[in-house]
């Protein structure tokens, strides 16, 4: 019998493609952002000092039209004519010949490109290359062969406009298929940014990645671009691994961040150690035999494995052959043993970083229930005395995203216009680029007129938190004149950002235009509770279109409407919309985006434990506090989200607390002169926060204002004499005091006696 070619079945190749393009849009982008990447490379490798020197040169643009669902991957690198097409994109699964002309770019498998285009629907390929021009239609019908069917353009100006192709480039575009979701524009901004995949292209400042949304609004810009966390050097890897006669060269660093990182999925995963083989393609992102170590959540770092190219191409071409990477681009196969042969190298490296994270102990969080339950209620009478004293805080200045796009000019407000009522002290924030302005830049504030006073009037940019690059400054507005509009200036270096702000003579409940009371809601399970949708109908006017966003995980629903009208204000200037927000499963979370022009507030929900909300909505003015160390020699400080920073490298507070988070939370909870310390750093820093954002509102002052620094330190003190024996009463374990007292009398006893001998 002759001998017959087996037939694939189209299912087969369905499945493929889906395993390996599916719903992940990361990743899928990213395959096309490194195909042009690639692209570029090889202009460079080759000499091409012609087409190096080309504006563009460098730019990928990421369109995404969410009217139409459709992606496309735009940049000017080598292009494609018709012949190339033919040769390049009909191989499904065949090794790139790249390495044999000697390019040093990323394909392995070959077919990252085909599986996006077959993985979701109307998939098109289009270039122009030396005035030639082609396009590649990847067609997938169900149930038949996958197809490609590509045709010679004619270039013109018309098309070139509409490919967005000036000289040479590609298009590569897709439709997303309608079981897959589409993202907001933020959540996919951030995910690019940060995805491991793309870490070394977009982190290249040789490249440059944009992505802008488009569909019922203006479009919207975000550039991508990748930062690492800040942290402290630990240790640096310089290793040699021998598997199957080739030699890995294992250079690189781990490092440690203040805060724990996001150690869970990939897609937002922030911690773990990238690996890279000898030409900067990304492997894995992982932490090997200390995943999901709660101790480890502080690590990230970088190991380049040279040598580990030539061993995964040589293994996936031998027979039978051998995939060291997952095909489906997930990382490293962790059931092969490279994969234990790295672990065998690099777990021991973290296993003494691990151990010293356990001696180091946690924060304030670990203290015992009983302990943190009367901290909780100190807090609770300190908020409430922060309330009789200066009054409510109202909406306040809302949620600071921690994965917010670093400011374009380097500065910029949280919002272009501004509305505030005189006499009235008004919170507002600035974002700052931590890399374009790093820690220690001095930053201006300017207004130009002396009727609006703004404080600080300068500040050094400081170090950001959690690992990020951006921060949130908060300034203070006060207008002392009605009928004011105001420029406000920011500047610092090269970089600056406008504010405009008007002042008016009437009650303004909501500064900002718009704001979610409360802006962050936490839920328990089966419980619906409502969020306020606050409207200045004196800068939006009543029966205007407020459009809201939601994004919201199954288990969380949200009752609102894609565009809400501004109902008339009853009785006053602020008209009330009330959104219903159910919870039904555990740890779901949602966000809603309200906006009209230039105005727009944000809320977060989240379904959570009782015990949590009940903790959760303890919160105001002040929020608890912590131990840290910061370089100043400032005891204590009270940062913007109202915590109690309680510094451990000031000396004084070393003889107290000891040097490390561990000696100081036992020191809390066993010594009386360390509960004392404690209880007054609180009671300086938040009785000092009372006096000054009293003074500042124009509230009823006990004490002349003539001279302001004595008088808000006058009525501090005269709170911390009618409230502090309280607050203390919640930080000192009065048995120990009183066994220390006995004690202490005891030994004057014994003393007198002794010497009445």
């Amino acid at each position: 019998m002759a001998e017959m070619k087996l037939i694939i079945s189209p299912r087969f190749m369905e499945r493929q493609f889906e395993r390996a393009g599916g719903a992940s849009i990361p990743k899928l982008i990213a395959e096309l952002v490194t195909n042009s990447d690639d692209s570029y490379k090889r202009i460079l490798q080759s000499g091409s000092n012609r087409e190096g020197t080309r504006p563009q040169f460098g730019e990928i643009m990421v369109e995404f039209d969410r009217a139409r669902r459709t992606f496309r991957v735009i940049d000017h690198a080598e292009g494609l004519t018709y012949n190339d097409m033919l040769e390049k994109l009909r191989h499904y699964g065949e090794e790139s010949d790249d390495r044999r002309q000697g390019f040093r770019t990323r394909s392995l498998f070959g077919k990252g490109l085909r599986d996006v285009m077959f993985s979701h629907e109307r998939g098109n390929v289009c270039s122009i290359k030396d005035g030639e021009g082609a396009r590649c239609k990847f067609i997938r019908r169900p149930g038949e062969d996958a197809v490609i069917d590509p045709t010679v353009v004619r270039v013109t100006e018309e098309l070139r406009k509409s490919w967005g192709i000036p000289n040479n480039g590609t298009v590569a575009e897709f439709r997303l298929r309608s079981t897959v979701r589409c993202p907001q524009h933020d959540t996919l901004a951030r995910r690019l940014s940060n995805f491991y995949m793309l870490r070394p292209i977009s982190s290249n400042p040789q490249r440059r990645i944009q992505l802008s949304t488009s569909g019922s609004r203006a479009p919207e810009i975000a550039h991508i671009r990748f930062r690492e966390p800040h942290g402290e050097l630990l240790v640096e890897v310089d290793e040699q691994l021998s598997y199957e006669n080739t030699v890995i060269h294992m250079r690189g660093r781990v490092c440690r961040t203040t805060v724990p990182l996001d150690q869970g999925a990939y897609e937002d995963r922030e911690g773990g150690i990238l690996l890279l083989d000898e030409n900067d393609s990304v492997l894995d992102l992982t932490l090997f035999g200390y995943e999901g170590n709660p101790h480890a959540a502080r690590f990230f770092g970088q190991v380049r494995l040279d040598g580990a190219d030539v061993l995964f191409r040589r293994k996936l071409n031998s027979h039978p052959p051998v995939e060291l990477l997952t095909e489906t681009r997930d990382g490293l196969d962790r059931k092969k043993s490279f994969y234990e042969a790295l672990a065998g190298i690099i777990d021991p490296i973290l296993r003494p970083l691990v151990e010293q994270e356990i001696s180091l102990g946690g924060t304030a969080r670990s203290l015992p229930p009983t302990v943190r339950r009367r901290h909780q209620e100190a807090f609770q009478r300190l908020n409430e005395l922060y309330r009789q004293s200066v009054g409510d805080a109202g909406p306040g200045i809302g949620p600071r995203d921690p994965h917010v796009e670093p400011p374009t000019d380097g500065l910029a407000f949280e919002h272009k216009q501004l509305k505030i009522s005189v006499g009235k002290t008004t919170p507002t924030c600035l974002l700052v680029d931590a890399v374009r302005l790093p820690p220690g830049t001095p930053v201006t504030i300017a207004s130009n007129d002396p009727e609006l006073q703004v404080s600080p009037p300068t500040f050094l940019v400081e170090a950001p938190e959690r690992g990020r690059t951006v921060i949130w400054k908060v300034l203070r507005l006060v207008a002392h004149r009605e009928n004011l509009r105001v420029a406000v200036s920011a500047s610092a270096l090269d970089c600056s950002a406008v504010l405009v702000v008007r002042a008016v003579n009437r009650p303004v409940d909501v500064p900002h235009g718009l704001a979610f009371l409360p802006s962050s809601m936490y839920l328990r399970v089966g419980q619906r509770r409502w969020l306020r949708l606050l409207v200045d109908t004196g800068a939006i006017p009543s029966m205007s279109s407020v459009h809201i966003e939601v994004t919201a995980e199954d288990g969380l629903e949200i009752d609102a409407a894609s565009t809400v009208i501004v109902p008339p204000a009853a009785g006053g200037d602020v008209s009330e919309t009330q959104i219903g927000v159910r919870g039904m499963r555990l740890g779901a979370r949602g966000c809603l985006k309200a906006q009209s022009g230039a105005y727009e507030a944000v809320a977060k929900a989240q379904v959570v434990s009782k015990k949590t909300q009940e903790m959760a909505e303890h919160s105001g003015a002040f929020r608890g506090w912590e131990f840290t160390t910061f370089a100043s020699c400032e005891p204590s400080y009270l940062s913007d989200e109202g915590t109690v920073q309680v510094n451990l490298n000031e000396p004084i507070n070393r003889r107290y607390f000891g040097c490390t988070v561990e000696t100081a939370n036992e020191a809390v909870v066993h010594f009386v002169h360390a509960q004392i310390r404690l209880a007054d750093l609180i009671l300086d820093e938040t009785l000092w926060k009372i006096a000054n954002d009293a003074f500042e509102r124009n509230v009823d002052f006990p004490f002349p204002k003539d001279h302001p620094p004595t008088a808000m330190w006058r009525l501090a003190q005269l709170r911390k004499g009618e409230q502090g024996s309280n607050i203390y009463s919640l930080f000192v374990d009065e048995r120990a005091l009183r066994a220390n007292e006995l004690k202490a009398a005891a030994e004057v006893a014994a003393t007198a006696q002794e010497a009445g001998k």
